[in-house]
């Protein structure tokens, strides 16, 4: 191990040479140090975790040179991305793309050596897992340095710290509230990947669709009938659900374009974890759906008791909704005044309920049911900041 200053004329050529080697760096950031590696070498990116003792489950974001660096990665970013990344980058807003987390450090030397490094890095913060970031090098050293390949010292604290002239802890806190996640999916033909997704049954049912691709969205498969016909005789075949792979924390904001063609009921689900049916295959248990239909929108919640589902209506909004017209329903989660709070708004209306059941972590998604249903985008946003109370009116 060996470390080097990052005023360095061939610094930069230095660390990435360790880098584009299939090596492991400790580097500065904007916010803290970091633990690198190329995603192009997988025996790398298993150091980290070894290093760090993060669990594989936890996926490494990675440091992209510029928004055009996550392009080339294949990181496609929706037209709200890239104009949240021309707001916010360089800086602590990390999007999401392609199933992959990304951000544009605001440091020189930092966005060189990603450059240097192809344009993209997976780096997680330089600490043991659970453990306080480091945000000078000398922690970071002593953290984790000793089993990385090399350490680049910035010589002074992280800019994030000194920007908020606060405590080290304090300053770590401020930065996680304030970094924005944006996950946009585009459900064109082309543009977004199945398996980013988990298809999941209902227990009511044996049986597992999936949805059908059309041009600009998918819709729940149907048998080709008359919109009247299929809801008198074939609600129970229909039903077509999936759940985003990434699991989301409040405060957090899903929303999904869709439409109905006759009566009802495409929705946004809500479920804390998944199970498992007898054959393997993955089940709702507990959850919430919130199901926007002609006459307003429902939310249900689902628990499992004894192998069989059981529901009940926690909040409803009666208004009237058309079919095959376009709606962006729209779910906040957030915890307010003690209790999860849910915020639901759609066509211009808005209504929202408190229930301590309501979960602050979750998996999220589509279900198209008892009709067809079209969904034409979808969208998460994490890591908002706190609602102002006094705005409680406007919910």
């Amino acid at each position: 191990m060996r470390t080097i200053r990052c005023t360095g004329a061939d610094s930069v050529d230095v660390v990435a040479g360790i880098l584009n080697g299939g090596g492991v760096a400790v580097i500065p950031t904007d916010t803290v140090y970091g633990l690198a590696a190329h995603p192009a070498h997988a025996d790398a990116v298993e150091r980290l975790y070894a290093i760090k003792g993060r669990e594989r489950r936890k996926k490494i974001a990675l440091l992209a040179a510029d928004a055009a660096a996550v392009e080339a990665f294949g990181g496609h970013l929706p037209p709200k991305a890239r104009e949240l990344a021309e707001r916010h980058w360089p800086g602590a807003l990390t999007l999401v793309a392609g199933g992959e987390g990304f951000r544009v450090p605001d440091h020189a030397w930092t966005r060189r050596l990603l450059a240097a490094c192809g344009g993209v890095l997976r780096v997680t913060s330089a600490n043991l897992s659970g453990q306080r970031p480091a945000t000078d090098a000398p922690k970071a050293l002593a953290d984790v340095g000793l089993s990385a390949d090399i350490v680049a010292d910035d010589g002074c604290p992280c800019r994030g710290r000194r920007r908020t002239g606060d405590l080290e802890e304090r300053s770590h806190k401020h930065m996680s509230k304030c970094e924005e996640s944006v996950l946009e999916v585009d459900f064109s033909r082309g543009k977004w990947n199945r398996d980013d997704w988990t298809v999941v049954k209902s227990s009511r049912w044996d049986y597992v669709k999936e949805f059908v691709q059309a041009d600009d969205h998918i819709v729940n498969p149907c048998p080709n009938v008359s919109d009247e016909e299929l809801y008198a005789h074939h609600v129970t075949e229909v039903y077509a659900s999936m759940v985003h792979n990434r699991k989301f924390e409040a405060r957090a904001e899903v929303s999904s374009a869709m439409s109905f063609d006759h009566l009802m009921a495409p929705l946004i689900v809500i479920a804390p974890c998944l199970g498992k049916d007898c054959d393997g295959r993955p089940e709702f248990r507990e959850h919430h759906e919130i199901v926007l239909y002609n006459e307003g929108i429902n939310v249900w919640r689902y628990t499992f008791e004894d192998g069989h589902a059981k529901w009940r209506l926690a909040a409803f909004l009666r208004a009237p909704f058309e079919p095959r017209r376009k709606y962006d329903l729209k779910v906040t989660l957030e915890r307010r005044g003690g209790l999860m709070q849910m915020n639901i708004a759609c066509g211009g209306c808005r209504f929202g309920y408190q229930d301590e059941t309501l979960p602050e972590s979750f998996y999220a998604g589509i279900t198209g049911c008892e009709g067809r249903n079209r969904f034409y985008s979808f969208k998460v946003r994490t890591g908002l900041p706190p609602v102002d109370p006094a705005a409680d009116g406007e919910h």
